[in-house]
């Protein structure tokens, strides 16, 4: 009975919304320190990209979530800069970065309490911090940093526009926003209007099959840690979370009605 109460409320994708929304909160408290660092649906990147750039750390969990920060960090030589990623999650991002790149400074910035508590019970780095704030109201000065990250993250942001209004402000001229997200097809035209009216030169880029590479090559992998650590009746909407192949999402993907881009976004 509790089960078919719970499919009940899963019909709705409002409901779901609710539900993944508070997963997100909760999940730290839930999950703990660990090997799952990186919230994000991976990257599988090309032989070129493999070929031009630097070599990404192995990992044995998450290589391809891991991938994701790697290769969008490459998007710009960011050693000495001064850094800021908006949606930090669990931190694990932001830390790599910070331990393999170089900048000057990083902060990674959650509107999660208990996220920003276990990124800061895990890592520690001199030029890496983190602090809880919200992505629509960045309280930092005006021209203060040179490269903002978002990683799979403003999709579910209540005003996208006055995010990327926040972040153009917050750049130095000719800094850049390192974006990476997905959507329904007919939700992109709006976001990407609200990018090309600020003041920003654009550079875009559809990844949809880089990702959902990563998603088939994880897949297994990720449903047995599913199935490791939670209750029986739960698995089927973490495996929803977690994009497993022939989840809602990753039909999206593989059938083109969703896109998953990646931005390069310079400040002029």
């Amino acid at each position: 009975m509790a089960y078919k109460g719970l499919w009940a409320f899963f019909k709705f994708s409002w409901t779901r919304k609710l539900f993944f929304k508070a997963l997100y909160e909760v999940l730290p408290r839930v999950n703990g320190k660990g090997d799952w660092q990186f919230m994000n649906y991976g990257y599988s990147p090309t032989k070129k990209e493999e070929s031009t750039n630097k070599k990404p750390l192995e990992n044995k969990l998450q290589q391809h979530p891991l991938n994701m920060y790697h290769y969008l960090a490459c998007c710009a030589s960011i050693k000495e800069l001064h850094l800021l990623e908006v949606g930090s999650g669990r931190g694990g991002g932001a830390n790599y970065i910070a331990n393999n790149f170089q900048p000057k400074s990083i902060i990674g910035l959650d509107f999660s309490a208990s996220a920003i508590k276990l990124a800061k019970s895990m890592f520690d780095s001199p030029n890496l911090s983190y602090v809880e704030g919200n992505a629509m109201n960045l309280d930092f000065e005006s021209n203060h940093f040179d490269v903002i990250i978002n990683v799979e993250s403003c999709h579910a942001y209540a005003n996208q526009s006055k995010f990327l209004s926040e972040v153009l402000r917050v750049l130095k001229p000719g800094g850049k926003l390192l974006l990476v997200d997905f959507r329904k097809n007919h939700l992109w035209p709006n976001f990407e209007k609200a990018m090309n009216a600020l003041s920003f030169r654009v550079e875009k880029e559809d990844i949809s099959g880089n990702v959902l590479k990563a998603l088939k090559e994880e897949s297994s992998l990720k449903k047995s840690e599913i199935d490791k650590k939670m209750p029986k009746f739960l698995r089927k909407y973490f495996y929803e979370f977690a994009g497993l192949e022939g989840t809602e999402l990753f039909q999206q993907i593989e059938s083109g009605t969703s896109k998953y881009k990646r931005f390069i976004c310079t400040k002029e």
